[in-house]
């Protein structure tokens, strides 16, 4: 909710400048720090906690732990559909790197060098 708060704000802000004010830039951070927020709590819950679970419950800190600690790869897995939402040329980018590393495109490459060696050596045997 507060986000949302933030976001609206932003978007005021930057009309009112003449778009002078960046707000995808403010979207993308307050994005990625929420995602942070959320994906490190478990951890710090676990942090603050373990010292008053005893030990004779150790699924808790076995368990709970792993729990936690996988969490904070989350933060790191939605970076990448973050920044292609709010950043434009990041956008541009990926999509770029997308179209020439495609299968597709290979494949479409390999036959066209392959039937332009076929049409070469067509071509050297006609001679001949």
């Amino acid at each position: 909710v507060l986000l949302v708060k933030y976001l609206i704000e932003a978007r005021k802000l930057s009309s009112k400048c003449n778009g002078s004010l960046q707000w995808k830039g403010i979207a993308t951070v307050l994005f990625t720090a929420t995602v942070f927020i959320i994906s490190s709590a478990p951890l710090t819950v676990f942090n603050l906690t373990e010292s008053y679970v005893e030990l004779e419950y150790h699924s808790f800190h076995v368990h709970f732990y792993r729990t936690a600690y996988s969490f904070m790869y989350f933060t790191v897995a939605t970076n990448i559909f973050i920044y292609y939402f709010t950043v434009p040329s990041f956008q541009e980018f990926l999509k770029s790197r997308i179209k020439t590393t495609s299968p597709q495109n290979t494949e479409i490459s390999t036959n066209s060098e392959a039937s332009l060696r076929n049409k070469k050596t067509n071509t050297a045997i006609s001679r001949v």
